[in-house]
């Protein structure tokens, strides 16, 4: 379970509708990332190893968009859009 506190869960709702952008939501979005690599596998949210690496790249390592771009070869509005995604799933199962 994630340890979400405060305005933390309104602005990642916030986020995930569309009127936050990541970085509003960042320390929310970090909280459930948190959560998934400290969750035993067999429990764990299934992501691909692309979701796992741009939650490592971006969320805990906190590497800028056109860093985590180059590094996944991936362009920074795909990876923007993948975020999002991945962090509705990661909200769902740890929230």
């Amino acid at each position: 379970r994630a340890e979400l506190r405060g305005f933390q869960r309104e602005r990642l709702e916030n986020y995930l509708r569309g009127y936050l952008n990541y970085e509003g939501a960042a320390d929310g979005v970090r909280a459930l990332a948190e959560a998934h690599f400290l969750t035993a596998s067999d429990q764990r949210l299934e992501l691909s190893e692309l979701e796992e690496k741009l939650l490592l790249a971006k969320t805990l390592q906190g590497r800028r968009w056109d860093q985590v771009s180059a590094l996944l070869r991936v362009k920074a509005r795909e990876l923007m859009e993948l975020m999002r995604d991945v962090t509705g799933r990661l909200y769902g199962h740890y929230a």
